[in-house]
C-alpha cells in the first residue's frame, strides 16, 4: 500500500515485475531495482513483493538484517492468506475499472496469486480468482521459509512471531529504548473483511452518484406547454 507514496517505485514494480509476467504469461520474479528503494530514502522494506527478493537485497546490502515472520503452522498461514485474498480481490478489481491508479495494484494481485498458487491462469482469468490452490500455496510458503533460512546468514536473521512482542525485535535491531506500550494488532481477518467491504461500497456509491449526475446532465428538458 505504501508503494503509492512514491510513483517511481510503483512504476518500477509494474514495469520490472508485473508487466514482464503478463507478457510471458508466467509468474516470473523479474529483474527488479531494489537499490531504487534505498536511493529514495527508505531504510527497510516489509511484506510482499519486497519479501520475495531477499537474495537480491542480501547481494546489494550484505550487512542488512532480515526478519522472517512465522506462523504456528502452514495451515494457519494458509487460512490467513485465504482471508486476505477473498477480502480484497473483488473490491480491488471493481475499483480498478474506475480508478486507473488502482489498476497497478489489481494487476499486481493477479501476479502474486499466480506466483503463490503456481498457476499462470490467474494472470488471464476474466474475473480475479479468489480461490487458492491450497497444496500449491502452502508449498510456496514452506519453500520460501526454507530458502530464507538457507540463504541468510544466521547472525543476520531473526525468526519471529508477532506473539513474542517487542523484546526480540529490540534485541535483534539493537534498540536500546524498547517500547513499553502493548504490541499493536491489526489486519485481523475481521478487520480485512470490514475494510474491504467499506471500500467496495464507497466505490459503488461514488459510481452510482456519478452515473446519476451524468443521467441528469443528458436528460432532455421538457418544453413548456402553451396556454
Amino acid at each position: 500500500m505504501y508503494a503509492y507514496e512514491n510513483e517511481e517505485i510503483l512504476h518500477m514494480w509494474t514495469n520490472k515485475l508485473v508487466n514482464p509476467a503478463f507478457e510471458a504469461n508466467e509468474a516470473l520474479l523479474g529483474d527488479v531495482d531494489i537499490r531504487l528503494i534505498a536511493e529514495s530514502g527508505y531504510q527497510a522494506v516489509a511484506d510482499l513483493p519486497s519479501a520475495l527478493f531477499y537474495e537480491r537485497i542480501l547481494q546489494e546490502f550484505p550487512d542488512c538484517k532480515f526478519i522472517l515472520t512465522t506462523r504456528e503452522t502452514s495451515e494457519i498461514w494458509f487460512k490467513s492468506w485465504t482471508t486476505l485474498t477473498q477480502s480484497i480481490t473483488i473490491p480491488m478489481y471493481i475499483g480498478s475499472r474506475f480508478f486507473p491508479t488502482l489498476r497497478h495494484y489489481s494487476d499486481y494481485l493477479r501476479w502474486i496469486y499466480a506466483y503463490v498458487n503456481k498457476d499462470a491462469s490467474y494472470l488471464t482469468s476474466f474475473l480475479p480468482m479468489d480461490k487458492n490452490i491450497k497444496e500449491n500455496a502452502i508449498a510456496t510458503y514452506d519453500e520460501h521459509n526454507r530458502r530464507v533460512r538457507e540463504v541468510i546468514p544466521a547472525n543476520q536473521l531473526l525468526e519471529y512471531s508477532v506473539k513474542e512482542g517487542w523484546g526480540p525485535l529490540c534485541d535483534f535491531l539493537q534498540i536500546e529504548t524498547c517500547p513499553h506500550t502493548p504490541f499493536p494488532k491489526s489486519n485481523s481477518g475481521r478487520q480485512m473483511r470490514v475494510q474491504s467491504s467499506a471500500a467496495f461500497w464507497a466505490a459503488a456509491i461514488s459510481v452510482l452518484f456519478l452515473l446519476n449526475q451524468l443521467r441528469r446532465s443528458f436528460k432532455p428538458k421538457r418544453k413548456k406547454k402553451m396556454d
